[in-house]
């Protein structure tokens, strides 16, 4: 089937971008759900360029990035490797601890290819069981 993207790994020379994009993203998901100054706090520590280069070169975290045809991001997703909750089971547990698309793909299909190749990667570094934790 062809797509309007790719997904691939998303590697430490992506920071900038990926700190654009998950800042973007996180702003236009939750700015009603935040105080400006508690979502102008949460922001800072969370998607500026060195965080972001610091969760690409972590060897506990894979990034996956959906781009379109023009390589500009469009939706991404992160694997964490951390101990699992007592109620996920299955040998070698993995978080999917970030998984966004961002607006314009909504309702176009990304979410399901993102999510598919996610748990394929997750599968193929021998995890037999993910998890996600949602807000």
């Amino acid at each position: 089937m062809n797509t309007p993207w790719t997904i691939q790994d998303a590697v430490p020379s992506d920071a900038a971008a990926f700190a654009r994009f998950a800042e973007e993203i996180f702003v236009s998901t939750y700015a009603d759900e935040y105080a400006n100054e508690r979502l102008d706090k949460h922001v800072a520590e969370r998607f500026g360029e060195a965080q972001q280069y610091a969760e690409l070169c972590d060897p506990a975290r894979t990034t996956l990035v959906a781009r379109d045809a023009d390589g500009a991001w469009a939706g991404f997703s992160v694997l964490r490797l951390r101990p699992a909750p007592p109620e996920v089971h299955g040998n070698h547990p993995v978080e999917v601890e970030r998984f966004y698309v961002g607006g314009p793909w909504q309702g176009r299909g990304l979410a399901r290819s993102l999510m598919e190749a996610t748990i394929a990667r997750a599968g193929a570094n021998g995890h037999e069981a993910v998890w996600l934790c949602v807000w």
